[in-house]
């Protein structure tokens, strides 16, 4: 990344710039904006549609409201319109723009990264801690009757056998309880879903002090975000498979004729579709093509 920020890379996108602004001209967006954006956001609810039927067709939790298709459909069009005008104004600024995108099992970094559902974070360290009270409590209970056997056994001299082997039991359980590493020691947060990049903005400095004597300034548009679990240190990530593979793999696990083998046939059929049924360039053709399918 810094061999870009350089008077050279400086200069190349500026170049760009002034290409791209040429071209655009005076319109806010290229001519296919919108057209493109509608092609693409089919695209993908064609790709979850699978999917959005299996979850609607599941009854809601109480007090929850299941939002409708179309909902779901404006939703996406929104964000991806945003992510493709934000593609748009980058290659209009003469200034260097670097995206860090996050990884499955990446560490929370505070600095730099926004949790985007608090409660999931909450509910799987509760659910860490939950464990950890199961596995700590026979260690507890070990100590519990050691101490009670010491305290039993204090009228003895100091060098009875009896009260020597009760007070080793009590120490040899405070060690087991000491040495039994807890949450804070073998997990911290990680990133299980990741939602939007980590987006900052490199401009020329002018290389006196106060942070600029690089030669350039960093301003950061937005933090990083995901969902995040409390997850174990040192685990070897998983080994990314394709889709297909995945749901042999789950069919084999739960059976065919399972409802969760169903739904995975679902998406994988969503997926297949997905890949080429979208061919249409009009706007109208493309709404009224997604208003069917839905």
């Amino acid at each position: 990344m810094r061999s870009t920020l350089t008077i050279l890379g400086f200069s190349r996108t500026a170049l760009r710039s002034a290409t791209v602004r040429t071209i655009v001209g005076n319109a806010p967006t290229t001519e296919r904006f919108h057209p493109e954006v509608a092609r693409l956001t089919a695209q993908v609810m064609l790709l979850f549609k699978p999917l959005v039927d299996y979850m609607h067709a599941i009854p809601p939790p109480p007090g929850v409201v299941v939002p409708s298709i179309k909902h779901h459909y404006q939703a996406l069009h929104n964000i991806i319109a945003q992510a493709a005008y934000l593609s748009i104004c980058i290659r209009l600024s003469p200034t260097i723009f670097h995206t860090s995108h996050l990884s499955p099992g990446a560490n929370y970094e505070d600095e730099e990264q926004h949790s985007m559902s608090p409660p999931i974070w909450a509910a799987s360290k509760n659910a860490v801690l939950r464990v950890w009270k199961k596995k700590k409590a026979p260690y507890e209970e070990a100590r519990r009757i050691a101490v009670e056997a010491v305290e039993l056994n204090k009228p003895l001299v100091t060098d009875h056998p009896v009260r020597i082997r009760a007070e080793a039991a009590l120490q040899a359980a405070n060690r087991a309880l000491h040495d039994l590493k807890g949450p804070t020691q073998t997990h911290r947060a990680m990133v299980k879903i990741a939602v939007w990049p980590n987006v900052r903005r490199y401009s020329p400095g002018s290389g006196e002090e106060g942070g600029e004597e690089d030669g350039f300034r960093i301003l950061s548009l937005t933090y990083a975000g995901a969902l995040y679990y409390y997850g174990e240190q040192g685990r070897a990530p998983a080994q990314k498979e394709k889709l297909l593979e995945f749901v042999k793999e789950k069919q084999k696990r739960y059976g065919s004729g399972s409802a969760t083998s169903t739904a995975l046939q679902y998406v994988a059929a969503g997926v297949a579709a997905a890949g080429g049924a979208l061919i249409y360039s009009n706007l109208d053709a493309i709404v009224n093509f997604v208003g069917n399918v839905v």
